[in-house]
């Protein structure tokens, strides 16, 4: 939560906004750019054009690195004597939709820290697993860069452990910390979070009043 994050919009408002919000989460070193990309060309400064590189030769290169077993092969591996830490690296709610009973939920996006809550240990035997086998992949290659040796994928992620006629385990079991990747909306919110943010909103009715 110490690194500087930059966001940028056509203007100002979107990008003042989301700065906002994680200004609202803790991150400390949260900017905004005044007048967004508009601004920017005006001052003569570059832009770049087009779409930024496809994910899919960054999972192939990941893939060519990391070890992938598959269902019946990590289910025989979780029986044994040193079963190996099993983790789901894509969003909390999808976690909570299924996932390989027994499985640690840590985000892709705090991978990096959080990872030693679950593995300390750089020589632990590490599955991770996602839905389809993508996200698992580039945050296996991650673990490898971070000094973990013996990590592998779930080939075909939760989706082929499924069709292999293996159970999933439903819910927010395997969290460490509540999680904080996910907005609940519309019905998904209870009613504290309506009341908060009904708090919020006069607060802020109140502090441009």
């Amino acid at each position: 939560r110490g690194g500087t994050i930059v966001f940028c919009c056509d203007g100002t408002v979107r990008a003042s906004v989301t700065a906002s919000w994680y200004r609202q989460m803790g991150f400390a070193q949260v900017y905004a750019v005044a007048g967004g990309t508009t601004a920017w060309a005006a001052a003569g400064l570059p832009l770049t054009r087009g779409e930024d590189e496809p994910v899919e030769p960054l999972v192939a290169e990941a893939l060519a690195r990391v070890r992938t077993i598959p269902a019946a092969e990590l289910a025989s591996r979780l029986a044994s004597a040193r079963p190996p830490v099993v983790l789901y690296v894509e969003p909390s709610d999808r976690f909570a939709a299924g996932h390989v009973p027994g499985a640690c939920w840590v985000s892709r996006s705090w991978l990096e820290l959080r990872i030693a809550e679950v593995a300390a240990d750089t020589g632990a035997p590490i599955v991770v697993t996602d839905d389809d086998g993508h996200d698992a992949a580039l945050a296996a290659a991650t673990l490898l860069e971070l000094g973990y040796t013996d990590v592998a994928t779930l080939a075909g992620g939760t989706t082929a452990w499924r069709e292999d006629g293996r159970p999933l385990e439903r819910g927010l079991t395997g969290v460490l910390r509540p999680p904080d990747d996910v907005v609940p909306a519309g019905p998904e919110r209870s009613y504290a979070d309506m009341i908060n943010y009904l708090r919020w909103e006069e607060k802020l009715g109140h502090k441009y009043a």
